[in-house]
């Protein structure tokens, strides 16, 4: 959120923050605040939850797993997304689920 911040500084405007997550765990835990069942996440969710009751990001979207863009970047494989960001400059790929602010 820190960046958002900064940015918006910089270019004296508001910077929108999206957050997208594949998990569908966490993107129920954060919007329809249930009980987190993992101590590991705990905190994480906390955290995201606060920002995301305060209103920091503006919209969460939940993507397939298959349409994420980060196996891409961070795994060795052939991906549809990639090629096209690549070719086209541009990112598109579908939400499954959006909670807008």
């Amino acid at each position: 959120m820190a960046l958002a911040f900064d940015l918006g500084t910089i270019i004296g405007n508001t910077v929108p923050i999206y957050l997208m997550t594949y998990s569908k765990y966490i993107f129920n835990t954060i919007t329809k605040l249930s009980n987190v069942s993992q101590e590991r996440v705990m905190i994480e969710v906390a955290t995201l939850r606060e920002s995301y009751c305060f209103r920091e990001f503006s919209n969460i979207g939940f993507v397939l797993t298959k349409r994420n863009l980060s196996d891409p970047l961070t795994k060795k494989m052939n991906s549809k997304i990639l090629e096209n960001l690549r070719a086209l400059g541009n990112l598109e790929h579908s939400v499954n689920l959006w909670i807008i602010h």
